[in-house]
């Protein structure tokens, strides 16, 4: 499966559901063959009917999942497809059993029709939201109180998520994602509005999540942006919020597998070790993936693109400390490509983006000329960006700092 096929909710449920289901496959298996043996005593037939009724059960884990192209269908698509994959399971058993038990084609394919089609029934009178049903009318605001636009509750609700991220405090910025989730439900929204929301929700979560450690509700945030995009897909922009935040949530999960990589080699546990390994290079290629994605569908030179080439440049440029193929020259090129563009020119962020390449390539090369040379291009960029003032000034410093730190033994080398 490549790495575009794995958006963030789904590989909860993936792990979760699937690693058990496809362990039982084989008693599945087993089970299904003795008892149509029993039935038709034909063993050849009867690894043809286990064989076919195993699959359909896999394939439906599969379907209900959510993997691969599945997340890319609307929520009443998905619906949909699950009561078809549910409803012909058992219409596709009882044609095999009939089949075995020796009634003919015809009349066992009949006899699967009209049981598949009466679980379809009763599925569906058990699930009435396979259809949307019409949005509740708002409840009236209090008498005494005027009624607030939508427009101005969501101002409301984004400044109190502003001052909370500001401030650090996941309590509060819980409390605020309700009212958000609420703004992307309301039908008379504008879809250009109801995008934003749900690219809002996502980055509220995103922050949650770094506050909390816990990543669930931000994987839900993005599967429900997905949601969003699929149902408003004349919005282009839609697509690139979502591969970018793909990509940036692929990047907060490749730092909990670090954190995992560091404990397995302090404890000498060879085998977690490998595992995280495993991990940390499954999310170094889902998040390129991704961030190329971005790239290749926003507008050249603008703010996104310019934000997402730089991202890619800096993952190229970090991928050889990872045990990666060492692409730091292909990363540091890729961010000065987005320096041609008047809007990233003028941002001091993606010349902060340039000095960190060029330290990490010159880290990785340290004590050759080549390196003393990135250094040099380094400092005089975090120079200028420094005596410039807030907000960048500080990073800039910062950067400096640790400058040295590298320079230093270059400097002595080179004598």
């Amino acid at each position: 499966m490549r790495p575009d096929d794995v958006p963030a909710r789904r590989g909860f449920r993936w792990r979760r559901l699937t690693a058990p289901a496809m362990y039982g496959l084989p008693a599945v298996y087993i089970g299904w063959w003795a008892v149509l043996v029993i039935a038709s005593g034909r063993p050849i037939y009867s690894a043809f009917g286990a064989t076919v009724l195993t699959a359909a059960l896999a394939l439906n884990v599969y379907l209900f999942t959510g993997s691969t192209w599945v997340a890319r269908l609307g929520r009443r698509e998905r619906r949909r497809l699950a009561l078809a994959g549910w409803a012909g399971q058992p219409a596709l058993v009882a044609i095999v059993l009939l089949i075995a038990a020796g009634l003919i084609l015809p009349m066992a394919l009949a006899v699967g029709a009209v049981i598949g089609s009466l679980v379809a029934l009763l599925y569906a009178a058990r699930r009435p939201d396979t259809a949307t049903p019409p949005p509740a009318p708002a409840p009236p605001p209090p008498r005494h109180l005027p009624a607030v636009p939508a427009a101005e509750r969501l101002h409301a609700v984004r400044s109190r998520i502003a001052r909370a991220v500001q401030g650090r405090d996941p309590g509060r910025l819980r409390d605020c994602v309700p009212a958000l989730r609420q703004a992307i439900a309301d039908p008379a929204q504008d879809p250009a509005a109801v995008l934003a929301v749900a690219d809002e929700l996502v980055q509220a979560e995103s922050e949650l999540a770094e506050l909390s450690g816990d990543d669930r509700r931000y994987a839900d945030a993005i599967a429900l942006l997905n949601d969003v995009v699929t149902e408003h897909r004349s919005i282009a922009l839609g697509r690139v919020l979502l591969h970018a935040h793909r990509a940036q949530y692929f990047t907060f999960q490749a730092g909990r597998a670090a954190e995992r990589l560091a404990r397995a080699v302090r404890n000498g546990d060879a085998s977690a070790r490998a595992s995280a390994e495993r991990t940390r290079h499954d999310l170094y290629a889902a998040t390129e993936h991704e961030l190329r994605a971005a790239v290749s569908l926003a507008t050249q030179g603008g703010a996104i693109w310019v934000q997402q080439q730089a991202m890619l440049g800096l993952l190229l440029c970090g991928g050889v400390e990872q045990g990666e193929a060492d692409r730091t020259d292909e990363g540091v090129e890729l961010i000065r490509r987005t320096l041609t563009s008047t809007s990233a020119a003028a941002d001091p962020r993606t010349r902060l983006n340039l000095a960190a390449a060029l330290m990490m390539r010159a880290r990785q090369r340290a004590g050759t000329d080549p390196a003393a040379q990135d250094l040099a291009e380094a400092r005089v960029i975090l120079t200028g960006i420094s005596a410039g003032g807030p907000p960048h000034d500080q990073r800039a410093r910062g950067m400096l700092t640790e400058l040295a730190t590298i320079f230093r033994p270059v400097d002595a080398r080179s004598d």
